[in-house]
């Protein structure tokens, strides 16, 4: 009877790791819709106009595995990757989940981050 239980145990553990590392794992598809979803623009030169940002913005945050993960922890390192893929002159991008905003300067390379939201999400949030 302890044979059985023991057994019982490990599988049910073995399974629920499993489980675990399914759910913390994000394929690229799920990261791109995340940050879809997430992110917006402004256009500091044109009355911070509203727009939302395009597949350059969030082909950056995909790219690598460990700089955009869905937190501020890496906010920094995102932020000059997204800076880069900008189509406008001076703009910010802000995650409206954590409330961190980028402050880009596209010609100068500049990039300014504020960050005052939530840390990483936890059970992974890293694709």
């Amino acid at each position: 009877m302890n044979l059985y239980r023991s057994t019982l145990f490990l599988v049910l553990f073995f399974l629920s790791l499993v489980v675990i590392s399914v759910n913390a794992t994000w394929t690229e598809s799920e990261c791109r819709n995340q940050w879809t979803r997430r992110l917006y623009g402004q256009d500091v030169n044109n009355n911070y106009k509203m727009f939302t940002p395009s597949s350059k913005f969030i082909n950056a945050a995909c790219e690598d595995k460990t700089v955009c993960r869905l937190g501020w922890s890496s906010w920094n390192k995102c932020c000059k990757r997204m800076c880069r893929k900008g189509e406008y002159k001076r703009f910010k991008i802000i995650d409206n989940q954590t409330s961190c905003t980028c402050y880009c300067n596209r010609d100068e390379r500049v990039y300014i981050t504020l960050c005052t939201g939530k840390p990483d999400q936890t059970g992974g949030g890293e694709w």
